[in-house]
């Protein structure tokens, strides 16, 4: 016989005896924070699984699979796999019903996954999702949007419909930059490809692999500089004037890429 989404299974990082009050979800109405964890670092989590509120010792479970939500770190897309996995396939609860220990190591992407669980419980068989998720990303949250200003965002795509996130600070020089380069030239920048939502690869070609690796911290942005609207002008006065203010606001001086290309454009990172 098999059921499914009867019992509640509990996602944590931190061990049971520590925090089983505060974190322990379930249908009583314990919390169910989500997990977090870092692009490309490795993290230990606990798995919870009760029958009502009370947690079932000496319980073996297999991980049968996971599924993910990308749309929640910024990617709009499946395409290739992003989410890392586990360093096993199996555990076992404790004699006390204790939360059994297993090692995820996080995948480039950001966004929220879900594991599945399978195991046999009084005599029935079960797949279960955990009722909270392991979130993704540079942050927990998503980075703050750049907003409005003196500037034009570009850049937007189907499968990367939100990629203008940047930390607070990083932003706020943005802004500055833009507000001079008005003021001095009457002229506006054009924003393109910050960071995604909640940080994490930015791939270009939506198979979550370089070559845009530097933009996933929150810290970068492109800025056009060919021919299209809202290009800085092949102009020297201009562009020294810039490349000195960027040194200025941000400290390195901007990288100029595809110099003579559709595509030619400043990258500026912060520190």
């Amino acid at each position: 016989m098999r059921r499914y989404l009867t019992l509640t299974v509990i996602l944590s990082c931190i061990a049971a005896a520590q925090v089983q009050a505060s974190l322990w979800g379930g249908s009583g109405g314990r919390l169910q924070p989500d997990v977090f964890a870092r692009p490309g670092e490795t993290t230990t989590l606990y798995v919870g699984i009760f029958d009502g509120q009370t947690p079932i010792p000496n319980l073996t479970f297999s991980l049968a699979s996971w599924g993910v939500m990308p749309q929640e770190g910024g990617h709009g897309h499946l395409g290739g796999w992003g989410w890392g996995g586990f360093t096993t396939s199996s555990g076992t609860t404790g004699p006390n019903g204790e939360q059994a220990a297993f090692t995820y190591i996080a995948g480039p992407a950001a966004g929220i996954m879900w594991p599945t669980l399978e195991f046999d419980y009084q005599s029935s068989h079960y797949v279960l999702t955990t009722v909270n998720g392991l979130v993704m990303g540079v942050s927990f949250n998503d980075l703050p949007y750049i907003g409005n200003g003196n500037f034009v965002l570009i850049g937007a795509t189907s499968a990367h419909p939100d990629n203008h996130y940047v930390t607070s600070g990083f932003s706020g020089l943005l802004h500055q930059l833009a507000n001079d380069y008005n003021a001095t030239w009457s002229l506006t920048l054009a924003y393109n490809d910050s960071v995604l939502r909640r940080g994490g690869i930015f791939d270009l070609n939506s198979n979550y692999a370089a070559p845009h690796n530097l933009h996933r911290f929150g810290t970068d942005v492109d800025v056009r500089a060919n021919t299209a609207p809202n290009a800085i002008p092949q102009d020297a006065q201009i562009r020294a004037w810039f490349e000195e203010r960027v040194r200025q606001l941000f400290g390195p001086s901007p990288l100029l890429e595809s110099a003579g290309t559709d595509n030619e454009h400043y990258h500026i990172f912060g520190q």
